[in-house]
């Protein structure tokens, strides 16, 4: 039975570690009495579980003896000396700093995630001598160090109980190029390897960025289905469409929650996901005054979206240290908490303030009420779209998770549906697709927006309206819907003219034509939207388009609070039910009567 670390209802709050006199070159310089300091000074804040990884070269220095022309004839540690047959060559002194530290940890309350095969490192790669200039995905020797490392470390180290979880590694997708049947396996071969040796903790995937959809490596339905939890790592400047904006303010505050919600929803098997990795990426990013909003809206909104974890990168500042990357790399020099003296920055006071608040407020807080389920479907950017579609329903007051159209057999039971810019010939598979209507046709709803060449069939006989036709050129289109009272633009690479049918008509086009319908399916309602809102909301260049989300959910009978589209609200039941509201101001100015970056937490005081 697997230890649970996490548990819904709270969120565990913490960092990423390295040494604060050595960086990544800690064990090599070993002061265990740095260690101990750094340690007590995390715990003082209320850092309660450490991301911690053993740098893979110190700990399994294993070399290729050669003889005459460089032919190989063996394997030796670092010093030469020739390893016997079947030696999983991994250093006993680093092992036994690896669990001085644990011991330390145990000390000082302090649970540790071990990424185990840290071989990417901040902007550097790092292998043992013997693995030098392989690919360490796909090359036959580089799985044999893996497994042999794997095996050495996890069997010295389980019975400590300070580790909660291991990891494959830190960002492991990042060590070699690999196909997906490469990664698949790769995937399955260091998930088996783990449990092998110890079968009663999670294992974690400690991934960054990777794909949504299963035709791509390193995707999430192989993560998921070998892992026991999917890990985010938020940064802007690496992941497409985000940092549009000061990190504290829509849309780049709303980033790290839509990345979380959306690697937990893609394979459908209820998988958790937390964010394992995030920070502001250093003073030419962002002022300290930011970083500290930034930090407690991203940390508010985990909590409030059931997240789990919250790790900050990274514990102590590196700007002392000569080694490469950090010579390389001026990003990663000033992220820590702490600075290298062991100094808290006003960054990781608003860590220790918010434990602090919600445990004297809402040391509980159950998941969150759900409006609708957003479906994925192939032939788009999956992320663009769920990003886009997260920003606009928070804005409007809707509650998304998120589901990929790749799934097998019938989608959840949910009383709203969501197709996003849909978008390419393939549309949703037929079976799914099929199994969607029936849902719809029971009593569900189904809205259904378009990017100009989304292609769904059949169509006319759902949504009670016909494609007049599809060209392929470029529009700005212009319209308005019922209800609001703004005129739209948005830009279509492609141009769709529909004509009504027996559909009602909700909006027109400015040249008269419909830009949305509604149609009775069976038991449910479903609306075709002829643009795609969540294509243009991450640019700001349309505003209020979240009004399109809001008059949607008052057709589907969803009476939404009318509030400023910064504050986000959440509501959540309690099973004596009483109710807790959670407000996040997700804006850098006060509105609403809410702080910037702030949040209000209301409890009803009696069961409804």
């Amino acid at each position: 039975m697997k230890k649970q670390p996490l548990q819904h209802g709270n969120i565990e709050i913490g960092c990423n570690y390295w040494a604060s006199h050595a960086g990544m070159y800690m064990w090599r310089d070993w002061r265990e009495d740095v260690v101990e300091r750094d340690f007590a000074k995390l715990s003082e804040l209320g850092i309660t579980m450490l991301r911690v990884f053993p740098l893979w070269p110190d700990f399994q220095p294993v070399t290729q003896l050669r003889g005459c022309f460089g032919d190989a004839v063996g394997y030796g540690d670092a010093s030469g000396q020739p390893l016997s047959p079947g030696d999983l060559g991994l250093d006993n002194t680093m092992l036994e700093r690896f669990m001085a530290m644990a011991d330390c940890a145990s000390r000082h309350g302090i649970k540790l995630v071990v990424a185990l095969l840290t071989g990417w490192m901040s902007g550097r790669l790092f292998a043992p001598p013997v693995l030098e200039g392989r690919n360490l995905i796909s090359d036959a020797e580089a799985l044999l160090w893996e497994g042999r490392f794997i095996l050495g470390f996890v069997t010295a180290l389980k019975e400590h109980p300070a580790i909660v979880a291991w990891e494959p590694g830190n960002e492991c997708n990042c060590l070699g190029k690999a196909t997906v049947a490469e990664s698949a396996h790769w995937l399955d071969f260091i998930a088996a390897k783990i449990r092998s040796v110890d079968a009663t903790r999670p294992i974690w995937t400690g991934m960054h960025g990777p794909n949504s959809q299963s035709s791509q490596p390193w995707n999430l339905f192989e993560q998921s289905a070998h892992y026991d939890a999917l890990t985010t790592h938020p940064y802007p400047c690496f992941t497409e469409f985000c940092g549009k904006s000061p990190l504290n303010a829509p849309p780049a505050v709303f980033h790290s929650t839509a990345e979380t919600l959306f690697y937990r929803g893609i394979p459908g098997n209820i998988k958790p996901a937390f964010v394992e990795e995030i920070g502001s990426l250093g003073p030419m990013v962002l002022s300290e005054e930011r970083r500290c909003a930034y930090l407690r809206t991203a940390l508010a909104s985990a909590w409030a979206h059931d997240c789990l974890a919250f790790l900050w990168w990274c514990a102590f500042d590196q700007d002392r240290l000569p080694q490469a990357p950090y010579c390389w790399v001026a990003m990663e020099r000033e992220l820590g908490l702490l600075t290298a003296d062991g100094v808290p920055k006003p960054a990781a006071l608003e860590i220790m303030r918010f434990k602090q608040r919600i445990a004297a407020e809402l040391p509980y807080l159950p998941p969150r009420r759900v409006d609708a389920l957003v479906i994925l479907t192939p032939g788009q950017n999956q992320w663009q779209v769920a990003y886009g579609a997260f920003v606009l329903a928070k804005q409007a007051g809707l509650e998304v998770e998120f589901l990929s159209s790749e799934i097998n057999g019938l989608p959840p039971k949910k009383a709203i549906y969501w197709l996003p810019a849909i978008s390419g010939n393939s549309g949703p598979g037929r079976q799914f697709y099929g199994l969607l209507a029936k849902r719809v046709h029971e009593g569900a709803s189904l809205i259904v927006t378009d990017a100009g060449d989304g292609n769904l069939q059949p169509f006319e006989d759902i949504f009670g309206c016909r494609v007049d036709y599809l060209a392929y050129a470029p529009e700005d289109l212009e319209f308005h819907i019922d209800g609001c009272r703004e005129k739209f633009t948005l830009h279509k690479d492609f141009t769709r003219r529909l004509l009504p049918g027996k559909a009602r008509i909700l909006g027109k086009c400015s040249d008269g034509t419909p830009s949305m319908t509604c149609f009775d399916y069976g038991k449910g309602k479903v609306i075709f939207l002829n643009a795609a809102p969540e294509l243009a909301v991450l640019d700001e260049k349309t505003p209020r388009l979240y009004r399109i989300y809001r008059q949607i959910a008052k057709v589907f009978g969803l009476d939404l609070v009318n509030k400023p589209p910064e504050i986000g609200r959440t509501i959540h039941k309690f099973p004596d039910g009483r109710q807790a509201l959670v407000e996040i101001n997700y804006s850098d100015r006060k509105i609403g009567g809410i702080p910037a970056n702030d949040f209000r937490i209301s409890l009803s005081d009696r069961k409804k």
